[in-house]
């Protein structure tokens, strides 16, 4: 058999073949008993006094390259023990094939989240936002919004009138300074009226507001009925059952020049963006609709946000809204308005919805939040085959705090945004290639290719080369 021997180091998984041949041409003999794939093969002593030199080698008869696992020597002969290097000998076949590539060094997808290397330590960037002026965070301001049992313009059987603190502080000194003022009547005491009639429970519902009262939908000013009584106190009637306001704030996405191949680091799981809005507590925003609209290249780029507030003036229950060029990337509700109980018959209707309120969570699916406090980070994600989470995981679930129920504690703190931003540790794309996920000609992707499902058929290869070579090539190898 004609043998073409030379030393070569290449990698196992690589399809490289010596550049200048094997020079080196000798006729062996095959030893019997031996296969195709791993055959061993004799030459004589005295032609080959240093064959320790030698690990590759080309048998012509087989047309096949082959490593060189061992030398045996064995009465007068040196035996190469050799294993079939399919990668090589097959190389033309594979660089024709077509094929589904999850990773390549030579071509790259910067889209695709890249999860395949460690990340270090969160870092916080905090932006502080001045606050909305209509907000207040005592009860000697704000409005109250009161809801009264009589006739007039109503819901129902129920009229809502709007009251500063002090006109809520008249209102209730003049129920409570005579009932017979109210009644008109004479003709029991006092104190038998007052245990029979008690004039607060016409008074269905008191809601404070964190509201200056003149930012509010107001009517006209009128008595206040206590069912068929006329109170003596005046209030002004609501022109609109909503109140709505507007806030934009604005914040730099990259405070560092990020790579074209590096946009993915800027939305989940490795940047998530937290807004502090009270009563509404903290919002996690959409990174994905963020970095999509938003150009990334440039440092310091400005992003946009718009929040709409609306508030139920019946119910104190608060909606917001953050958009941003025109899409919704952040939304949240919350009681803003506090329940106040005015006398002991006074019924609580919005006891029910402040239970419900407060069992609400926010609802998601998919992997768990990386960026939370106490969240366990990275580590905690199933990146998947190869590194690449699947696009849907980056959405994760919008975990956020469930905001106020009645309570002013929290308006007094500005609202702020909270960047947590994890870095990469040092990428090797020449040996991990980055992601790509296209089918692709494998000869047009030299280096590192890492191939999915790969089902190549190869002209004149035994069954177990073929299995070899689509394993090497699912499992990532280098076209050289």
């Amino acid at each position: 058999m004609n043998v073409r021997l030379g030393s070569f180091a290449k990698k196992k998984n690589s399809t490289a073949v010596p550049s200048g041949g094997l020079v080196t041409t000798i006729t062996g003999a095959l030893r019997d008993g031996c296969s195709v794939e791993r055959p061993i093969i004799g030459f004589a002593g005295d032609r080959m006094t240093s064959p320790v030199r030698y690990n590759y080698a080309f048998v012509v008869e087989f047309a096949r390259y082959y490593f060189i696992q061992d030398w045996e020597w064995y009465k007068g002969l040196w035996f190469a023990h050799m294993e079939v290097d399919p990668m090589a000998t097959y190389k033309t076949q594979i660089g024709a094939a077509s094929c589904y590539v999850l990773r390549a060094a030579a071509e790259k997808d910067p889209d695709i989240i890249d999860c395949l290397y460690p990340t270090k330590i969160t870092e916080l960037l905090k932006t502080t936002i001045d606050d909305g002026a209509w907000w207040q965070d005592d009860f000697s301001n704000g409005a109250y919004i009161l809801g009264v049992l009589g006739e007039g313009n109503t819901i129902g059987a129920v009229n809502y009138y709007i009251m500063t603190p002090s006109e809520m502080q008249t209102f209730k000194s003049t129920l409570m300074s005579s009932v017979r003022t109210l009644v008109g009547t004479t003709e029991i005491t006092e104190e038998l009226l007052k245990a029979l009639f008690n004039p607060f429970q016409y008074v269905v519902s008191a809601i404070w507001l964190p509201v200056n009262s003149q930012y509010l939908p107001s009517g006209s000013t009128n008595n206040i009925l206590l069912g068929w009584w006329d109170s003596g106190a005046t209030g002004t009637t609501l022109s609109a059952f909503t109140w709505k306001d507007s806030y934009d704030f604005t914040f730099a996405l990259n405070e560092v020049s990020i790579a074209v191949d590096e946009k993915y680091m800027l939305s989940a799981p490795y940047s998530a963006y937290t807004l502090f809005f009270p009563p509404f507590g903290s919002i996690e925003l959409d990174s994905g609709i963020l970095v999509s609209n938003a150009d990334y290249e440039t440092i310091g780029y400005p992003v946009e946000c718009h929040c709409d507030v609306t508030v139920d003036l019946v119910t104190g229950m608060g909606f917001i809204q953050i958009m941003t060029y025109g899409n919704v990337i952040g939304y949240k509700e919350a009681m803003v308005g506090i329940p106040t109980q005015l006398g002991q018959s006074t019924q609580d209707i919005l006891g029910g919805i402040q239970n419900a309120i407060s069992g609400l969570g926010d609802i998601g699916s998919g992997m768990v939040g990386l960026f939370l406090p106490g969240g366990g980070g990275l580590s905690q994600i199933t990146a998947g085959i190869n590194g690449i989470i699947d696009a849907g995981r980056s959405v994760i679930p919008k975990v956020s705090t469930s905001g106020s129920n009645g309570g002013v504690g929290a308006l007094q703190y500005k609202p702020y945004l909270q960047i947590s931003r994890r870095k990469v540790t040092e990428r090797s794309p020449q040996e991990n290639g980055y992601p790509l996920c296209k089918t692709k000609v494998i000869s047009t992707l030299p280096g590192y290719v890492k191939t999915m499902n790969c089902d190549i058929v190869i002209t004149g290869a035994t069954d177990a080369e073929q299995e070899e070579v689509r394993g090497i090539m699912n499992g990532g190898f280098f076209y050289e």
